[in-house]
């Protein structure tokens, strides 16, 4: 990507924008710390970002990537520095100062997404074009993974636990309409150790100690996992497994 290319996707607000969050190194993915190491931990959010990145910059829908969070990120993103520290505050303040810059579109998506294709993210926003307000959940169906809306946002975002229901509630409350999009890509987060062995193998990433060996099933969660190279970041995932049939996109309908 080169240089013009750069600064036309970062200051152009036509068109749809994307918002990630990301927290300091070292505070993600706390859930994995029972069979993960820090190092480990922080390896894996590295590389599912840099993958929800390279999505977001392949995709046509997508003109600009904001990211907000508590240290400066570099390159063709716009950095919107994160002073509140709760998901949603941060992200809500993002999306303002966003919308003052005249960005009136909004795709809200998590950065722990391995799955996610450039489709994926063209269906989601297609749908929130037709309805003006899409949703992904996350497999189980309650999580949100990504959120499109217009801008200025007209609902208060409520990610987190049951995310997607609350998020459906606050637009019926308002009469809006909404669509819900299903595809894999959307769906498959990485937060619980279940979801991180769904992945399948992984390539050693990460140097280790002579001692270091398998995670004993065991051990007390206050204690640190040794780096285990059968838990270093994915490769990219097959895009379907037996736990998860291919989704069909649900056409966009009032709720």
């Amino acid at each position: 990507m080169g240089p013009r290319h750069r600064r036309s996707r970062r200051s152009a607000p036509q068109g749809c924008w994307a918002l990630v969050a990301l927290k300091a190194p070292g505070q993600g993915k706390q859930r994995l710390a029972g069979v993960l190491c820090a190092e480990q931990r922080q390896a894996l959010i590295e590389h599912m970002t840099a993958h929800v990145l390279a999505v977001l910059r392949a995709c046509p829908d997508i003109v600009g990537i904001a990211v907000t969070s508590p240290q400066p990120v570099t390159g063709d993103l716009l950095w919107i520095p994160d002073t509140l520290g709760e998901l949603n505050a941060s992200l809500l303040d993002a999306a303002r100062q966003l919308s003052r810059q005249g960005v009136r579109e909004l795709l809200v998506l998590h950065a722990d997404l391995p799955w996610l294709a450039s489709d994926d993210v063209g269906a989601l926003v297609a749908a929130g074009r037709l309805c003006g307000m899409a949703l992904a959940a996350d497999r189980h169906g309650r999580g949100t993974n990504a959120l499109y809306t217009r801008l200025p946002m007209r609902i208060d975002l409520a990610f987190g636990p049951d995310s997607a229901a609350r998020h459906l509630g606050l637009a019926a409350a308002l009469g809006l309409t909404a669509a819900r999009v299903d595809r894999p890509g959307l769906a498959f987060d990485v937060d619980e150790p279940d979801e991180l062995r769904l992945l399948g193998p992984w390539p050693r990433a990460l140097p280790l100690p002579a001692s270091a060996g398998a995670i004993a099933s065991s051990a007390p969660t206050s204690t640190a996992p040794h780096c285990d190279p059968r838990n270093d970041p994915p490769n990219s995932a097959p895009r379907s497994l037996t736990w998860h049939p291919t989704l069909p996109i649900r056409p966009a309908a009032p709720i």
